[in-house]
């Protein structure tokens, strides 16, 4: 019995729960329906102002193609404006131009006026100087007329004195007759004189020219004898111990060529007294110029006297420059005094290696000198100097600069590439042990 109050107790405040929700959802949903109309109100306001904006925004579309069509309009106006202005510029240029010849003619008009009136005043002042003339002139011709008058006078007085004279002159001309023939046997008698006297001139300056001729003769028989007196000397026989001389190969360097080479045997002379050496003498002598630790064969082509001592200046008969120092007298150990020919026949190899590279060198150096040449052809023909300072005129002058250029660095790398090979060579002969031996090659 206890229990049914309970539950019915329980079941009121359910109840009593379920009313206090219910209020508050129709509570809630009621302020949800004003909440709803609010905003269709206002999505009706936004539908309104939209409609209004789309209005407005067609008559700014509207308004901005009217303002696009006046900018059209304007530009072509303007343009219109600038092709005017052009036109009035060229007008006025035109006008200006049209001033300055008309202000320029005004200039010269007046000029001329100024030199006209300079000449007319000129004009009078020279015609007032005539009207002086002529008065002088008259002046003149009546004092003229006085002279002749006196002169009349004087002329019949020289014609009677001419009469006389005419017959002066018969009486001379018949004494010229006589002294013309006089004169006549005086010329033939000069004219043999002068004869004689020509032949007498021609043979003094025969006998002239001979005593000058025997004088010459006579200088050059002195000059003859001292000669051979020298040559005597030098060709005395010549007493050699077996140590002073010695036979030996030459290596294939090919600096003495064509005088000798290595295929030949030379005689050295090494017991010789100072004045045995002269311009033109091969000599060998060791150390070599320069601080070269050897030495060469090489020919005199100078001498000069140092402290005391003889200094000779080397050059081989093949090389483009001298060895480049004085040798003094006591690095001279040899000089040549005999060759026999193509004694060595096994060098051949080595001597056609040698002197093929260094013709192949020097024709290479003339190419590229040529070449150089050729490159300041084009800067002589255009600035008229070689400089390459100078500013070509055109870029045609320009390219043909650069072009010649690149021929002069062709032909010049190739004459370096045929240098080293002539230098390896050259290197080769000098390490040469013995005829025939090659040591490496440089091919």
């Amino acid at each position: 019995m206890r229990s049914i109050p309970k539950a019915a107790l329980a079941l009121g405040v359910l109840l009593i729960a379920f009313a206090c929700l219910s209020i508050y959802l129709y509570l809630e949903l009621g302020q949800q329906s004003e909440s709803l109309d609010s905003a269709r109100a206002n999505l009706a306001a936004s539908q309104s102002a939209n409609t209004v904006l789309q209005e407005e925004k067609a008559n700014l579309e509207e308004s901005l193609s009217d303002a696009q069509a006046q900018s059209a309009a304007l530009v072509q106006a303007n343009d219109g404006l600038a092709q005017a202005n052009d036109g009035l510029a060229r007008d006025k240029v035109v006008l200006e131009g049209n001033i300055a010849e008309a202000l320029d003619a005004v200039e010269e008009w007046s000029v001329a006026y100024e030199e006209s009136q300079e000449a007319l005043e000129t004009s009078r002042t020279a015609y007032e100087a005539s009207q002086g003339a002529l008065q002088a002139s008259r002046t003149a011709y009546t004092e003229l007329r006085t002279e002749h008058t006196g002169l009349d006078a004087r002329h019949s007085s020289l014609t009677a004195e001419h009469r006389r004279l005419s017959l002066s002159h018969d009486e001379l001309n018949q004494d010229y007759g006589d002294l013309v023939a006089d004169y006549s046997a005086l010329e033939a008698t000069l004219d043999d004189l002068n004869a004689r006297h020509s032949g007498l001139v021609d043979q003094h300056d025969e006998l002239e020219r001979r005593a000058g001729v025997l004088a010459d003769l006579a200088e050059q028989i002195a000059a003859l004898e001292a000669e051979i007196r020298e040559l005597e000397e030098r060709r005395r026989p010549l007493i050699l111990a077996p140590s002073d001389t010695y036979w030996t190969w030459h290596r294939c360097t090919g600096s003495m060529e064509p005088a000798y080479g290595c295929l030949d045997e030379l005689l050295h002379l090494t017991d010789f007294a100072i004045g045995d050496i002269t311009v033109g003498t091969v000599i060998g002598y060791n150390p070599g110029c320069n601080g070269r630790p050897r030495g060469a064969s090489h020919r005199v082509m100078d001498i000069k006297v140092i402290d005391g001592e003889p200094h000779y200046w080397p050059k081989g008969d093949s090389n483009l420059r001298p060895d480049g120092c004085w040798v003094p007298h006591s690095d001279v150990l040899y000089y040549l005094i005999d060759i026999r020919r193509n004694v060595f026949p096994e060098n051949t190899e080595l001597w056609e290696a040698v002197n093929s590279s260094r013709e192949a060198y020097y024709a290479a150096l003339d190419i590229r000198d040529a070449a150089l040449e050729a490159h300041d052809d084009v800067y002589i023909r255009h600035c008229g100097s070689a400089s390459p300072r100078c500013t070509l005129p055109s870029r045609a002058a320009f390219e043909e600069a650069v072009a010649a250029w690149k021929v002069y660095e062709e032909a010049r790398d190739a004459a370096n590439a045929l240098y080293e090979t002539r230098r390896c060579w050259h290197d080769v002969a000098r390490d040469s042990k013995r005829p025939g031996h090659i040591p490496r090659r440089c091919d």
